[in-house]
């Protein structure tokens, strides 16, 4: 069975917070020291779910995160960044996002050829030029 979790940023600036999402402003998470489930407000456009899938560095991925592919021989490397797309998580190559060739590619194959975790959109927006990480 897969693990349903979502992380959200804190709308006090307190970070990344990681647990159940009740409503769309909170995330209902777990306390470190006591293990009590405390709900905390955070930015909704930040919220992501877990994919289910880690990187080949063992790192979870969510939504909203941007994976690296390494350079091979004929292809340079490539920025992807992972969402929710026709009921399945997918990425997209970020030279190509929001043009006609945009092509999206599943989120298994991109761990498959290499991909890692390297940022994610909203704390590292510059990756979404297309930037090398």
């Amino acid at each position: 069975m897969r693990e349903i979790l979502f992380r959200g940023k804190r709308v006090d600036g307190g970070g990344w917070i990681y647990g159940w999402l009740a409503l769309e402003d909170f995330i209902i998470a777990w306390s470190t020291s006591d293990a009590k489930a405390v709900p905390m407000l955070v930015d909704k456009s930040t919220v992501g779910q877990f994919t289910g899938l880690k990187d080949n560095g063992g790192r979870r991925i969510f939504e909203g995160d941007v994976l690296k592919l390494p350079r091979n021989d004929s292809v340079i490397d490539s920025i992807h960044e992972v969402f929710y797309h026709d009921d399945s998580f997918v990425t997209e190559n970020v030279l190509y996002k929001n043009k006609d060739t945009a092509g999206k590619n599943s989120l298994t194959w991109v761990i498959a050829k290499g991909g890692v975790v390297v940022g994610n959109v909203h704390d590292n927006p510059e990756l979404m030029g297309g930037l090398e990480a």
